[in-house]
């Protein structure tokens, strides 16, 4: 038996075992859950937490949303505040608080738009509007970009100036539309419309700054979601913040977290291919610089087999000297070959002199010579007689001995033709009269014929 007549066996707690008990079993339970309810009892310490209570008219319970969690909440705690909550379950185990711990707060009023996007989303979701196969690969460079957007916007602001640092060559074309209000669907779907009409441009963002679900609502509307999913071109959606989150950006083609991030997706084809460039470029530098310094040292090993001039020179004479040095041994040595052959040819030479025969001979020769100068002063005698006497004839008949007795030679002074017959002379002709002394110019002035 236990005290107290119980056959129950106790169990006991300490009261901080209890509470961990508590609070693991709570957490276990309701691992995340969205609950509604008004803001009461608001406190915001200096530490940038806020303590509340979330309380309709039956009940409450206690809250806290810890200051990063605030950042990312789309409406900030106040009290008299109907919201919407998304939230996991603990315990505060130092008091036993029950409590919620918020991860994300949004207006009441939002709560009823968000379960309809959920619905719209679930259903086009099975569709397959959404799925990933149908998607199509942005251009890797784009030639032009256009931009459906408020004309007057910062989400455009931000896109052209992005654009004009990071990819200043790419041609931007503006489709402007109302991206928030009733008329809002429809002026985007027109947008995308005349973007495919037209066909200028290799990719599409649509965007808009941030906001509330409520402002939107337009790029959750079904016949914007159907004309990105539908558009030829494709489609970067940038709406809102990192966190704002859209039907339109499960139909586009790549979703950006901000108007700024889609254009800097665009612009990173522009940088990546100039990365490639670069890369050749260095690459092309490289192997000129390794093909440069293979040649230099080519260069160097045949600098290295040539010879300097002077050198070659050297070497040339070296080899003459040698030349020149074997030429004179074997010139001595024919010489003193032949030096013997020479006195060897002296002695027998001696010996078959014809000195003896030649003065046995000397008498003959003497009287030979005194005939051959008898016979030859004889012959010339007559031959001179003989001489004068052709002379003579010939003085008889020459031209000058007739020319002596007064006659004369008449020729022509161009040609030297003689004029022998009257007939071969012409009135007016230049004749030339040879007499024995000298010469005559005439002129035939009249002919007669005998």
């Amino acid at each position: 038996m236990t005290a107290g007549g119980s056959a129950v066996p106790r169990t006991v707690y300490t009261v901080s075992s209890f509470t961990g008990e508590a609070r693991q079993l709570l957490e276990s339970s309701y691992p995340e859950l969205w609950i509604e309810g008004e803001i009461t009892n608001l406190s915001s310490p200096a530490s940038g937490h806020s303590y509340f209570s979330l309380a309709d008219d039956k009940a409450r319970v206690r809250c806290a949303l810890f200051r990063q969690r605030k950042l990312r909440c789309a409406v900030g705690p106040r009290n008299g505040l109907r919201v919407l909550l998304r939230a996991r379950v603990s315990l505060y185990e130092a008091r036993g608080d029950f409590q919620l711990i918020v991860d994300y707060m949004e207006d009441a009023g939002e709560g009823a738009l968000r379960r309809a996007v959920d619905e719209l989303k679930r259903r086009l979701d099975a569709e397959g509007l959404f799925d990933s196969d149908r998607k199509r690969p942005l251009p890797a460079l784009a030639r032009r970009v256009g931009v459906i957007s408020s004309a007057t916007g910062a989400a455009l602001r931000d896109i052209l100036v992005t654009l004009s640092r990071a990819a200043p060559w790419l041609p931007v074309v503006i489709y402007p539309a109302t991206v928030q209000g009733d008329g809002a669907p429809a002026a985007l779907v027109a947008a995308l419309d005349r973007a495919t009409a037209r066909s200028e441009c290799d990719v599409l963002v649509v965007a808009r700054g941030g906001g509330s679900l409520e402002d939107l609502m337009a790029f959750n509307d079904e016949t914007v979601v159907r004309a990105v999913a539908a558009c030829p071109i494709p489609v970067i959606s940038g709406v809102g913040h990192e966190t704002d989150v859209s039907l339109v950006d499960f139909a586009a083609d790549e979703r950006a977290a901000t108007p700024t991030a889609a254009a800097q997706r665009i612009a990173a084809a522009g940088e990546r291919l100039a990365d490639a460039v670069d890369g050749i470029r260095r690459r092309l530098s490289h192997s000129a610089e390794n093909t440069l310094f293979r040649a230099a040292q080519g260069v160097d090993r045949l600098a290295g087999r040539i010879r300097h001039p002077i050198e070659r020179i050297r070497h040339q004479l070296s080899r003459v000297d040698h030349a020149r040095a074997r030429l004179l041994a074997r010139a001595a040595a024919r010489l003193s070959g032949t030096e013997g052959d020479v006195q060897k040819l002296s002695i027998r030479l001696a010996a078959a002199s014809p000195a003896r025969t030649v003065t046995s001979r000397r008498g003959d020769v003497e009287r030979f010579e005194s005939r051959l100068v008898s016979l030859a002063r004889a012959d010339a005698l007559a031959r001179t007689r003989r001489l004068d006497a052709l002379a003579r004839h010939l003085e008889a008949l020459s031209p000058h001995h007739t020319l002596s007795r007064g006659y004369a030679i008449l020729v022509d002074a161009g040609t030297g033709a003689v004029i022998n017959r009257v007939g071969r002379a012409r009135d007016g002709q230049v004749l030339e009269g040879r007499l024995v002394d000298g010469t005559l110019s005439l002129t035939v002035g009249k002919r007669r014929e005998e």
